[in-house]
């Protein structure tokens, strides 16, 4: 099944940019203050000095180009899809 479109066309065109390298996007709970949750194939606890690559794509950040710049930075500094540290 196809995920929903992020209504910012900044943070859509970064989560495009993590799943394109193998992320997947999950649709956050009922209860969720997050739109989403961007996850890693790898999930290692070694990558990211030990922090699992799961993070929370919000629906109305404040700023939707430094959300969007942060969803690339997550993907870029992932040891198995961005290269690494």
């Amino acid at each position: 099944m196809a995920r929903g479109k992020h209504p910012k066309a900044a943070i859509e065109k970064a989560l495009q940019y993590a799943e394109a390298r193998g992320w997947t996007v999950r649709k956050a709970g009922k209860s969720a203050h997050a739109w989403g949750v961007l996850e890693c194939p790898n999930n290692d606890p070694e990558c990211r000095c030990g922090k699992f690559c799961r993070n929370g794509v919000w629906s109305t950040p404040r700023n939707a180009e430094a959300h969007a710049r942060a969803i690339i930075k997550w993907v870029e500094k992932c040891k198995y899809t961005g290269g690494g540290e």
